[in-house]
This record gives structure tokens, C-alpha cells and sequence, in this order.
């Protein structure tokens, strides 16, 4: 332990600097302080060394520093003669000193301490003050009340520094300890409790109740080096190994703070159609996994992104780095097999944590009960754990539990409770259900938030008012959807339906100014959904699954949409099964027919990350419909006898089933809007938006009103349309792309779900234009690439234009010989001056350098 002095005064100008000593003793499990003792002092000293260890050892208890009852004793000279509370902070520093692991420097101290951990002024800081620089060594502190700063006068001050004593006023025992170097979380201050969100490490202060659970696991971690946390949904398997275990495990590191610790969670794979660039992806997110510098890990060098395949190399690297021990944290593990992950992937991670384990890395996974049956599918993960490495945590509502978790964060944030409102909460939750936890939580938040601060008191008015345990999560969520505008709530039902499908939202499926993301941070702000850091920000899900359970407007929405729920599972499954060649389509029937009819009724819903369900359905029926060419009906021999004209409509009708339309008319624009982003409309079809340029140009979907005399707004070049008799069609849809800048050249890449023979492209004809203010006379090309981005020799592809009615232009390129097209490149250019109307417009006028090719239709033929 550290150099720590008492400081007294003896008379009025005399001050005293007597070594004091600490010895601890451990007691039972639990929390507080059980016995103290200052040898040879009387009862009033020794009353106050107890008050001062119970101030501070709730601070300790809270930071995992101290998790056991403690017997303490004090040894001072002549502490018979030491009278007041002016030791009190002596006495705290002391057992902090005794306690923690973190080397102190020499101190001597004077202070009270009030209740919450207020220090209090004391008399004869000038006096003490000389004593200590006269006795604390060089580099050691003097600490007093900060409400005694005034007493100590200039030349005290240039004393103290030429003695190498620094002197530090306090005001708070937690702000004092973390400017000695210890470790402090703040979590209580601003929110002791975590609505329906999961503990993570930085909650440790507030995570009470499961200690019990903590030293269990712990010491399977001392039998074992994999452990597998297991329980149903809501039983706190995540709280518990971050919240509980690892803060247990760095402060009982045998190292000190050489134990660092990694996190993975299953879903912070990318995803891919491809089983080998998703094991690279999962590589990726391994090597992320020990990018944990601020909160317990050391941050994995950019290099680490190419080794993480290779697990000697990772943990070298690691220990390289002066790490002793090493944690890995697997959270939700569950998503590795029901998340759409490839075989090859569950596989490649079963290696890594094999192979990491075998190398002395400590691994705890949380899974839910439900989940336990997919082990068997990967028999090297369930060799790893065994079946003592099984550990069960099952959801608990006795009274101790609920006391623990209602009443610890409430007392380290300093608040109470109304007359009862503590027995009610315990009495309510001990009932037990699924979700018993994150809803007591929840309330509790609720309840926080309400509470009258200037009594620091969580009121019976309020739990009223939200409904208690059974309303919280409607009431708090129907408060969200009124503060809505109309647009905003009928964007809900979407929301809805990708956290019960998908279980996220993914902003960048839509554009910035779309009125989703507006609701999403709404629900964010009152924690009901939960930002996916893993995804830069950009992702949402439920911060827990009470969520949609409990909201009364969602839950009604899941029961209607519950058949469309589960077909959307079954053909995302099989869709993945059909592209890692596992599975073959759908056959034609009332399987197919309901598959065709849910893509048409969702297209709305649907994503980016659906599109290999809808090229899966789309294929299935191009493969019926080319069966039921060669089928013919029933033809067989008797095809001789159809004729030429008969044989030429069949050929027709195989054609049109090998060909892929995108009309953008079909795109639906929200009301009082004039474009969305192109990108996820385009992903339903097996499109995907590659590189632009420039880089910030957008890919939009324009919708073009022809029956409004006004200019059209997103071209600044447009002119107003003068109002005639002339009927007018509805408002049309063309794809296009804006840049941020007036340049002369734009271009956008777009690649294909499945490699093509030919593609076409028809631009918005020039009458259209005409008739809505426009000119846009611009040159385009279409230029066709191979997978990797790179263009065809010319020699590979044909190229074509073909002119339509009212002035419709047909661009297509079609692949020579044995190539295939993989994606085209749309690039625009300024028209050529000579070429312009001089007689309409002046050339400058054709393009507005900000604006390039406006598409109608695209044609994308097998």
C-alpha cells in the first residue's frame, strides 16, 4: 500500500503529520463494510473511521475494486488523542490504499466526509498544511476540503512546490479517486439504469444483483478456457459477461491491467453471396473484435486486418504488444447460425476460437436456449465448450435479485424512492415473465426521468401514469409516434417490419431526407432502438426484443403481417441455400405463386440486403416460364404441326421470360417529394451501384408531374410550362444522376446480381422534355464490365442506338461470342456545340453541368 499521513493539529498553530495504517481482512460474500477498528482510539474516533470506510467502499463496491465484506484495522500513534471528523479522509484513503491494486502516491490527507461522498471543510488546514510539506515526501500530495482552498496562503504555496508537494483541493471522494489515477465510471451519475438496453462493460457501476452468477463463471474460467453462457431471451447473458464478468476479470487481473479483452458479436460480419468474401469479411471483423483501446482492449494495428486469419499471428501480435492474458467476449452467438451466415463461415470462425483457446485465449459466448440445438452443426464449437462448459443463467425473481437491481443504482445515484414504491416494483417483478427484466428496467428508466429532482425521488404518480410494468413500453413508445408528423407515422409499419424480418434498419437503404430517419433517432432518443456501431452508425435495432413484444401498436402489426413474417424467413433461407449452390429453385405451384405475389405486395418493404430473395424468385419464375416453353402445352410431336407463326410466338414468349424490366414510372415517391435514392429501388432487381464520378454525384429516381405548370425543381435550367388544353399523362419516372458541382463529364457503374448478354437502356424522350420546360441534350454511352470493374475491349460487344416514338432514344450493348456482360458503366457528357438546336435553345442551355443522363426504362436480358 502507499505512504499515507493523518493530519491533526495540536494547539492552534501546531500541526501533526502521524503515519496511519491499514490491514484488511476478508469476510462473507456481499457488500459493506463489517467490522472497524483503530487501535487505542476511543469510541468517537472509532465511529468515525467506520463512516468514512463506508462512504468510500461504496464507491469501491461500485467499481469492482472490493466485492467481499471486509474487516478493517486502523494503527496511528497516539490516535487516543485525535477528536472531530477531520480524519475521516485519512481513514478513506487509507482502505482505498490497502485495497486497490493501483499504486497510490504518499498522501496526507484531512477532510470530512458527508453521505454521497461530499468532502466537508475542517479547521487548522494552515497548520496541517505545514505539517505535510515538512513530511510528505517529494512527488507525494497534501489533499484538503476545497472549501478550505482559501486558508492556504501564497508562501504556503511556494513552500509546498519547492518540497515537490502538490496540493490538491477535493470536493467528491469519486472525483478525487479518479485524479489519483483509479478507474471511475460515471454511468449512475446521468442514468442508473438502462431501459431495455444490454449492460455493456462501461455500466459496471450500476449492474448489481448477479455477483453469485459473476463468481460462478469466473471460476469455470479458472477450470476451463471456454465457457458458453446460455439462457432465454431476456435472462441478461449479455449484461452479465460485460457488465459483471470482464470488469471482474481486469480487476483481479494477477497482471494488474495486463488483461485485454475483445469483443465479437456474429452480426458484424458482412454479410455476402460469395462464401469466400465472407470469410475475408469475417476475418475483417476479427481483426476489429481487439480494437477496444478505450475500454479494456489494445487497438489492432491496420496491418492486423490481413493476419486475422491466422491465429498464431493475431496473438503473437497481441502479446507482442505486453498484453499478459487475453479475453475473448462472443455475444449473441446465436447469429452465427441463424443470421445468414455461410457454412463456410461458421466453419472458418469454429477454427479461429479452436485454435485461439488452444493458444491460452479465454473465451466466454452467450447463446440463447433455443439456439443450443445448432452446435451440433459445427462439431468442433460444441467439442470446444463440452458439456461442462455449459453455463445456464436463468431468468431470476426473487426478492434479493430485484431488491439488488431496484435499489443499488438508486442508492448510488442518491435517489429514493416514494413511501412503498421500491415494495411495489419487487412485488410486480417477482411475478415473473420473458421479459420481466428489461421491462423493470425500462420502468425504472421511466420513473429516473420523471423523478422530482430537486428531491432526487422516483414518485408513485408516475408509475401510474405510464401503466406500470404491463404499460411502460406502449407508453413510452406511443409518446414517441404522437411527436410525430403525419409522413413520419406512416413510415412506422416499414420500421416495424424490418426489425420483425430482417431485425434492423438500415438507413443508407434511403435517402438522407427521407422521413424514416427522423423517426428512427426519435425512438433512439428515448432508447427503444439501439444504433449498431458495428455498421458506422448507420443501422438500427431493437434495443431489445421486449420492444416489439410490448408495444401494443407493433404487436397488433406482427399478427397481421405474421404469415408474410414467416414466409419472408423461409425464402431468405432458401435463397441463400440457392446461391451457395445448396438448394435449387422453386418449382413451379403454389409455392412459387405465393412467392411472386409476396415480392409484388413487399416491394415497398423490401431492401438492399432482399435481393438475393428477389433474384431468387425472379429466377424461379424465368425457369417455369422457359419450361413452360419447352413443355409447350403438351406439345411434344405434335410442335411439328404448330406452324411458323405459332413457333416464332413461343420463341417471343421464352425471350420475354430471359429478360429483367425496370421501369422507374413504377417507383413510388412519397407525397409532396420529388426523388428517392436509386440504390436500394434498384437492389429488388439484382442491381447494385458501383463507383461514380464524381465520387459525391447521387443516383436518383426522379418524379417528373407533367400535369403541374411549374418549373420542375431539381433542374435549375427548367423553364415554366405554360397551362393549355393539351391533356397530360401521369407524372413519369426517370433515373438519373446529380452532381454537386457543374461539370462536363458524370458517370455511374451498375452491376449485375447475374452476368448478362445484353443491356439496354431508354432515355426520357425529347417531347417529354419539351413539354416539361427541359432540355437536356447531353450525349451518353453505355460501356460494358466485367466483374472487377474493368472495361470490355471493344471487340467483345456491339453497341447500338435506336430511336422510338416521340423521340425515345434505345441504347443497348450486347456481348460477343462466349462473354458476359457483368455491369455497364452510364456515363454522360456535355453535348457537342455544333450539334445543339441553335434555333430552340443556345447550346449553353442543353446540359446544366449538374444533371446527367435521364433514363426511363432499363432492359437487362440473360
Amino acid at each position: 500500500m502507499s505512504d499515507i499521513w493523518l493530519l491533526v493539529t495540536a494547539g492552534a498553530d501546531h500541526g501533526e503529520a502521524p503515519p496511519l495504517e491499514a490491514a484488511l481482512s476478508e469476510g462473507v460474500h456481499g457488500q459493506g463494510v463489517l467490522h472497524v477498528d483503530v487501535a487505542g482510539a476511543g469510541s468517537e474516533l472509532i465511529h468515525s473511521a467506520e463512516h468514512a470506510c463506508t462512504e468510500v467502499a461504496k464507491i469501491l463496491y461500485r467499481e469492482r475494486y472490493l466485492d467481499r465484506l471486509i474487516l478493517v484495522r486502523f494503527k496511528a500513534p497516539n490516535a487516543g488523542s485525535i477528536h472531530g471528523r477531520s480524519a475521516e479522509l485519512a481513514f478513506a484513503l487509507a482502505l482505498v490504499g490497502a485495497t486497490v491494486k493501483t499504486p497510490l502516491p504518499p498522501l496526507a490527507a484531512t477532510g470530512a466526509i458527508e453521505t454521497g461522498g461530499a468532502i466537508g471543510a475542517v479547521e487548522g488546514v494552515a497548520a496541517k498544511a505545514e505539517a505535510a510539506i515538512k513530511t510528505v515526501p517529494r512527488g507525494g500530495r497534501f489533499i484538503f476540503p476545497l472549501a478550505n482552498e482559501s486558508a492556504l496562503t501564497s508562501d504556503l504555496r511556494s513552500r509546498a512546490a519547492a518540497a515537490g508537494v502538490e496540493l490538491t483541493p477535493a470536493h467528491r471522494l469519486e472525483d478525487l479517486l479518479a485524479s489519483l489515477g483509479l478507474a471511475m465510471t460515471t454511468t449512475w451519475l446521468d442514468q442508473p439504469y438502462r431501459g431495455l438496453e444490454p449492460f455493456e462493460t462501461a455500466h459496471a457501476s450500476i449492474f448489481f444483483g448477479r455477483e453469485a452468477e459473476v463468481e460462478e463463471l469466473a471460476a469455470l474460467l479458472q477450470r476451463r478456457r471456454a465457457a458458453l453462457v446460455c439462457g432465454p431471451s431476456g435472462a441478461g447473458k449479455t449484461s452479465l459477461v460485460l457488465a459483471g464478468l470482464l470488469p471482474a476479470l481486469l480487476r483481479r487481473s494477477s497482471e494488474g491491467r495486463s488483461l485485454r479483452w475483445g469483443l465479437l458479436r456474429p452480426r458484424d460480419i458482412a454479410r455476402d453471396t460469395s462464401p469466400e468474401r465472407e470469410v475475408e469479411n469475417l476475418h475483417t471483423a476479427l481483426a476489429a473484435a481487439w480494437r477496444r483501446g478505450a475500454d479494456g482492449g489494445p487497438a489492432a494495428p491496420a496491418e492486423a486486418l490481413h493476419q486475422a486469419h491466422n491465429a498464431e499471428a493475431s496473438i503473437a501480435r497481441l502479446r507482442a504488444a505486453g498484453v499478459g492474458e487475453l479475453f475473448l467476449a462472443v455475444d449473441q452467438f446465436e447469429d452465427l447460425f441463424e443470421g445468414g451466415l455461410h457454412p463456410e463461415t461458421q466453419q472458418a470462425l469454429a477454427t479461429f476460437l479452436t485454435r485461439v483457446k488452444e493458444l491460452g485465449v479465454k473465451i466466454v459466448a452467450t447463446i440463447t436456449s433455443a439456439a443450443m440445438r445448432h452446435l451440433v452443426s459445427v462439431p468442433q464449437l460444441a467439442d470446444m465448450f463440452g458439456v461442462e462448459g455449459i453455463f445456464a443463467l436463468e431468468p431470476r425473481h426473487d426478492a434479493k435479485f430485484l431488491q439488488a437491481i431496484v435499489s443499488g443504482p438508486a442508492l448510488a445515484a442518491n435517489l429514493r424512492f416514494e413511501n412503498g414504491l421500491d415494495a411495489e416494483l419487487i412485488t410486480a417483478a417477482s411475478r415473473g415473465s420473458q421479459d420481466i427484466l428489461p421491462l423493470l428496467e425500462l420502468l425504472l428508466t421511466e420513473l429516473f426521468e420523471r423523478r422530482d429532482k430537486a428531491a432526487g425521488e422516483l414518485r408513485w404518480s408516475d408509475y401510474n401514469a405510464v401503466g406500470g410494468l404491463d404499460g411502460v413500453v406502449s407508453s413510452r413508445a406511443e409518446a414517441v409516434f404522437a411527436g410525430l408528423t403525419p409522413e413520419q407515422q406512416q413510415s412506422v409499419p416499414r420500421i416495424v417490419w424490418l426489425l420483425s424480418t430482417s431485425g434492423a434498419v438500415e438507413t443508407p437503404d434511403r435517402d438522407q431526407d427521407d422521413s424514416i430517419e427522423g423517426v428512427l433517432s426519435a425512438f433512439r432518443e428515448r432508447r427503444l432502438l439501439a444504433r449498431d456501431a458495428s455498421a458506422g452508425g448507420n443501422r438500427f435495432r431493437a434495443a431489445h426484443e421486449a420492444f416489439l413484444r410490448h408495444w401494443s401498436r407493433a404487436r397488433t402489426q406482427v399478427q397481421a403481417d405474421d404469415r408474410d413474417i414467416a414466409l419472408w424467413h423461409e425464402l431468405s433461407r432458401e435463397a441463400r441455400q440457392w446461391r451457395s449452390g445448396h438448394r435449387t429453385l422453386i418449382p413451379p405451384g403454389p409455392m412459387l405463386a405465393a412467392a411472386q405475389d409476396f415480392v409484388i405486395r413487399r416491394r415497398s418493404f423490401l431492401t438492399t440486403d432482399d435481393a438475393a430473395l428477389t433474384t431468387y424468385v425472379a429466377t424461379s419464375r424465368r425457369q417455369r416460364d422457359r419450361r413452360r416453353f419447352l413443355a409447350g402445352g403438351g406439345l411434344g410431336v405434335a410442335l411439328a404441326g404448330i406452324g411458323v407463326f405459332g413457333i416464332l410466338k413461343l420463341r417471343d414468349v421464352y425471350e420475354a421470360s430471359r429478360i429483367v424490366t425496370v421501369n422507374f414510372d413504377e417507383a413510388a415517391v412519397p407525397p409532396g417529394d420529388d426523388k428517392i435514392s436509386a440504390i436500394p429501388w434498384l437492389a429488388r432487381f439484382g442491381l447494385r451501384v458501383g463507383a461514380s464520378a464524381p465520387s459525391d454525384a447521387e443516383l436518383v429516381i426522379l418524379k417528373i408531374d407533367r400535369a403541374s405548370d411549374r418549373s420542375v425543381p431539381f433542374f435549375p435550367k427548367s423553364r415554366p410550362v405554360q397551362a393549355d388544353a393539351t391533356p397530360r399523362l401521369p407524372p413519369l419516372g426517370i433515373l438519373t444522376q446529380i452532381s454537386h458541382q457543374q461539370i462536363d463529364d458524370l458517370s455511374f457503374n451498375l452491376f449485375f446480381e447475374q452476368s448478362a448478354n445484353a443491356f439496354r437502356a431508354l432515355s426520357f424522350s425529347r417531347a417529354a422534355l419539351f413539354e416539361v420546360g427541359l432540355t437536356q441534350a447531353a450525349e451518353w454511352e453505355l460501356i460494358p464490365l466485367y466483374s472487377d470493374g474493368q472495361e470490355f475491349d471493344p471487340a467483345d460487344y456491339a453497341a447500338a442506338r435506336q430511336s422510338e416514338a416521340e423521340g425515345n432514344l434505345w441504347l443497348s450493348v450486347e456481348a460477343k461470342a462466349s462473354k458476359r456482360l457483368h455491369g455497364v458503366r452510364v456515363s454522360t457528357y456535355r453535348h457537342p456545340r455544333q450539334l445543339s438546336d441553335p434555333a430552340a435553345h443556345p447550346a449553353s442551355e442543353d446540359f446544366d453541368g449538374a444533371h446527367g443522363v435521364l433514363i426511363q426504362t432499363i432492359e437487362i436480358r440473360a
